[in-house]
Parts: C-alpha cells; sequence; structure tokens
C-alpha cells in the first residue's frame, strides 16, 4: 500500500473515531460546571451523587416521570440523603410552560419549604390525557392562583407569590427564563432528560435504568 493510501485511510479512521466519541458523549455535560450553574434550583436530599433534570409542567411525558418514575426515586435514593435531586424548567410549550416554571419559582422564593408541594399539584394538574396536556389549555392563571390557595402559607406569603409570578421582569421570571437559556446552552435534546452527576440518562422511563445508573455513581 503506497502512502498515500495510508494517508488517506489514517484520515478516514481518524474521522470514524472522532464523531464515535463524539456522539458517546454529546449528551454528557461537565459535571463540576452543571451543579456550579444549577446550586440555587429547588431541590431535595444532600448527597455528593447530584442528580438534575431538565423538565417542562406541561409536557405529558415529564408528568409520567413523575407519576411513575420520581417517587422511587424519592422512597430509594433522596429520601434517605444517597444524593441531591435538583429541577430545571424548559418552557417547551411556550406561554403555558412559562406559567408554570414563574409560579413554581415564585413559591420558592416566597415559601422554599412550599415548593415541592407546588411542584406536585402542577403536575397533578395535567389532564388525564397525554395529548389534552400538550394542545389543550389548562395551565391557566386561574389554576396557578387555585393551586398557590392550596399551599399552608399565610394569606401575606400567597399575595406575594402571585405578585411576583405576574411580574413580567420580576425574580420569577427572569429565574425561568435562565432556566430556559441553561437547557439550551447545555443542548439538552429533550425532556425529560436527567443527568447523574453529568451524566445522561438514556433511558430514563425505565426505572431499572435510572437505579442501575444512581447505583454505578454512588459505587
Amino acid at each position: 500500500m503506497n502512502l498515500k493510501r495510508v494517508t488517506i485511510l489514517l484520515l478516514i479512521m481518524g474521522v470514524v473515531l472522532f464523531w464515535t466519541m463524539k456522539n458517546a458523549n454529546e449528551n454528557n455535560i461537565d459535571a463540576d460546571e452543571l451543579q456550579n450553574k444549577t446550586i440555587h434550583q429547588p431541590k431535595q436530599g444532600k448527597g455528593d451523587i447530584i442528580i438534575i433534570e431538565f423538565s417542562d409542567f406541561k409536557c405529558p411525558y415529564c408528568g409520567l416521570f413523575e407519576r411513575n418514575i420520581k417517587p422511587k426515586l424519592t422512597q430509594s435514593f433522596i429520601k434517605n440523603n444517597k444524593v441531591e435531586f435538583r429541577y430545571v424548567n424548559v418552557l417547551l410549550h411556550g406561554k403555558e410552560s412559562e406559567r408554570g416554571a414563574r409560579a413554581a419559582h415564585a413559591v420558592n422564593l416566597v415559601a422554599p419549604n412550599q415548593y415541592w408541594q407546588f411542584h406536585e399539584l402542577l403536575f397533578q394538574s395535567q389532564p388525564k390525557s397525554k395529548n389534552d396536556v400538550g394542545q389543550t389549555t389548562w395551565l391557566t392563571d386561574d389554576l396557578i392562583q387555585k393551586l398557590t390557595n392550596q399551599l399552608d402559607l399565610s394569606n401575606n406569603q400567597k399575595e406575594r407569590i402571585l405578585k411576583l409570578y405576574q411580574d413580567d421582569k420580576g425574580e420569577a421570571a427572569k429565574q425561568a427564563k435562565a432556566d430556559h437559556q441553561l437547557a439550551k446552552a447545555y443542548g439538552v435534546p429533550q425532556v425529560p432528560m436527567l443527568y447523574i452527576n453529568g451524566k445522561a440518562v438514556k433511558h430514563m422511563t425505565n426505572y431499572q435504568d435510572v437505579e442501575i445508573a444512581i447505583k454505578e455513581a454512588l459505587n
């Protein structure tokens, strides 16, 4: 084989190797950087293993994760402080997604101990039909007010939450938009998306796969 053909062959092998490595790691994120940028996100549990979910209250598949996978994660890993779980909003469904994110951030700013209850109430409010979740208007101002009133808070706290939620230039609105920009900056490919110490979980709708990924990180 002459030198020219050898050079071409090595070049092709190099390109193939580059794309193989790129595709293998394209959904992974620098763990330290991501953890630093999500340090102020709503969180549950404590631990050296940081799980970060990118999600959308308006997304039907995010609702399925919340109902079918998250309770098992909470019971097995979050409640006993084996891991820390953080949540980042992705605004895929326009105004309704933004309403949910802004309201949740408003609750977290005023009454952080009530955040996860409000988070769960939002997902529980999704219509039963997956198509209806994404295609009908249900995440409304009236719903936000109704769910806020269900929280065990003083009237003053509820008023502050709703005022923050309604402020287009307020801190809750800024945090909702910052969440979405973070997802865009990292090229998050879909929602829900789960990262365990920066490593993407490929099959996060299967609890066994998520559990295996967490146990590998713990070990």
